[in-house]
């Protein structure tokens, strides 16, 4: 993730009461070390190898629910019945992702990592721009849900 995207994510988990994060890394690192201590951060990753990186990385202070779950479940694994600050789609099954987050999850931002990519525009165009105000910074595409 660029210098300018990571800004962006960090200065929104900040501020985030529950964030989704489909596909971990190194921002779920660093939002582990970020986020107010009453915030909830959801993180989904396939790869057996890199939960296991990844995992004694966090901060064990933080409420970070740090799942592992096989690609069968990726998509349904995080909870429908909260609210989200925003979702990161940054993993397997992205159209998958973006499905179902607009169709049964609730959340103020949505954002795609690597947006720039051209086979994600269909899906980027099925977000109706009279419920959405959608941006991009570099290749983070941030979707706001109009309320």
């Amino acid at each position: 993730m660029n210098e300018d995207c990571a800004n962006i994510l960090f200065e929104l988990a900040k501020k985030a009461d529950v964030i989704l994060e489909w596909g971990s890394g190194g921002s779920t690192v660093a939002m582990s070390n970020i986020i107010k201590p009453n915030t909830t951060l959801y993180s989904c990753e396939h790869d057996k190898r890199f939960y296991n990186m990844v995992k004694p990385k966090l901060n064990k202070k933080s409420k970070v629910i740090y799942m592992f779950v096989k690609p069968d479940n990726y998509i349904q694994a995080p909870p429908v019945d909260v609210h989200y600050s925003f979702i990161l789609v940054d993993g397997i099954m992205r159209k998958e992702c973006l499905e179902h987050a607009r169709n049964n999850l609730s959340w103020d931002l949505l954002l795609l990592h690597d947006a720039e990519r051209e086979r994600y525009k269909p899906w980027m165009d099925e977000f109706k721009s009279e419920k959405y105000k959608k941006s991009f910074v570099r290749n983070l595409w941030i979707c706001e849900r109009i309320t």
